[in-house]
């Protein structure tokens, strides 16, 4: 298929996916072997980015997207991923180590919505099912090779998956200022 468009956003897309994943599949593992939490400390931890991820996505989305731009929106949270990462890897309080995951997903819970916004509107009604499948085929594959990658570092030092959280936010940021510049994508982005 022949859509520029959805090209341009791939790259953003994949490295904000690549963040999201790496960040959410070892927040209990890290919890546990950096903070001696258990079962109970992980579900703080998903209740803390499910009360995020229901706020945010529930309340802020339309307002956000309506006073904010697109652009504006992605790249916040793609800093704010970033910073979330390095903050996951150096505190060491056990109750303030909850904030890092707290924004994270909050700043997610706006971005994500909108990057499959500007999925949808990037082709026409026709392909609406398969740029979506498109995009959930990288929200997977993104998650099944992180884990592994992520996994295995792991053994060297349980802040690597962060310190992969970072370097893909960093990348996003990056990608983005150099990739969405052209006039469609402008265009795209109003």
């Amino acid at each position: 298929r022949d859509h520029p468009l959805v090209l341009k956003l791939m790259p953003v897309y994949s490295l904000f996916m690549i963040a999201n994943v790496t960040f959410y599949v070892f927040v209990d593992n890290y919890l546990t072997t950096a903070f001696g939490y258990g079962i109970v400390g992980g579900s703080v931890a998903m209740v803390v980015i499910g009360f995020a991820l229901a706020f945010s996505s529930t309340f802020l989305v339309k307002p956000v997207q309506e006073r904010v731009s697109k652009t504006t929106i992605i790249l916040a949270s793609l800093i704010v991923m970033v910073i979330c990462g390095f903050a996951f890897t150096v505190i060491t309080n056990k109750i303030l180590i909850y904030v890092p995951p707290f924004f994270f997903y909050f700043f997610f819970g706006v971005a994500y919505p909108t990057l499959l916004g500007l999925f949808s509107a990037s082709v026409g009604d026709e392909d609406q099912g398969w740029v979506m499948g498109v995009t959930t085929a990288v929200f997977c594959l993104a998650g099944g090779i992180m884990s592994l990658i992520s996994g295995g570092l792991t053994g060297i030092d349980i802040r690597m998956p962060y310190f992969i959280v970072i370097l893909a936010g960093m990348a996003g940021v990056i990608t983005l200022l150099m990739t969405w510049r052209s006039e469609k994508m402008k265009s795209l982005l109003r």
